[in-house]
This record gives C-alpha cells, sequence and structure tokens, in this order.
C-alpha cells in the first residue's frame, strides 16, 4: 500500500508541475490537483489507522503486537523512513 500510494503522490506532483510549467487549463488544473487531495486523504486515512491501532495496543507485550516497535540504538534518533512514536501516559 505505501508504494503504490508513492507512486500516486509522486505522479500528482508531477502533474501539478507540469500545469504550472506548460499553464495548463483549468481543468487540467483542477484533475492535478484532485490527485493531490486524495492522496493526501489516503495518506490520513492510513495514519490514523495505523496510530489507532499502535495506541490500542500500548498494554500488550511485545509478542502480542502487531506492529513492533523499533529499536533504539544508543541513544541516537532513527534516521530514513521510520517515524518514533512516543505516548504521554496518565496514571
Amino acid at each position: 500500500m505505501g508504494y503504490e500510494l508513492n507512486e500516486r503522490f509522486q505522479s500528482a506532483v508531477t502533474a501539478v508541475r507540469k500545469v504550472h510549467v506548460y499553464n495548463g487549463s483549468i481543468a487540467e488544473k483542477i484533475s492535478a490537483y484532485s490527485q493531490l487531495v486524495q492522496c493526501v486523504c489516503d495518506f490520513s486515512r492510513i495514519v490514523k489507522k495505523y496510530g489507532e491501532l499502535i495506541i490500542a495496543e500500548i498494554p500488550l507485550p511485545l509478542d502480542k503486537k502487531t506492529i513492533k516497535p523499533l529499536p533504539f540504538y544508543g541513544g541516537a534518533l532513527l534516521k530514513g523512513k521510520y517515524a518514533q512514536f512516543k505516548f504521554s501516559l496518565l496514571k
């Protein structure tokens, strides 16, 4: 899903750039921006689902979690494609 969404996003960004560089018609601009908006909506929906799952599984032991946390190496921040979640739990 992530790869396909990235491909759609890259295609939408390219379409938006083209309509500005080549002074596209209103219909072409609407189409290009509609593609971009749809990618943003899809991404937001996916992130919300992952977030809900991660939060719902906080009390579970590690072996029962659907998405395992990434290891934290010696205080170094994770770089690259990974997001790090921090939770503030009220007790």
